[in-house]
């Protein structure tokens, strides 16, 4: 998965010009926390416990950016 990132990550920042990308994930999910940090994400907000489960728990949401200076193309 951490290679498909990178590979996703370079098409806006080499062919669109864009200058930060932003992702978010559960903050339960810690296999999609790893890839965002293994790609060079860093993590910027975190808003708790804002969503509802099935099962009755709460979970939030961590939001991690990337801008084009930290981007390093693997």
């Amino acid at each position: 998965m951490t290679e498909a990132v990178n590979a996703v990550v370079k098409l806006p920042f080499e062919s669109l010009n864009a200058y930060r990308i932003r992702i978010e994930t559960d903050d339960t999910n810690v296999r999609s926390i790893g890839v965002a940090e293994r790609c060079g994400f860093v993590r910027e907000g975190h808003i708790r416990e804002n969503k509802k489960n099935p099962d009755r728990t709460y979970s939030g949401i961590l939001y991690y950016g990337l801008l084009k200076s930290e981007f390093h193309a693997p």
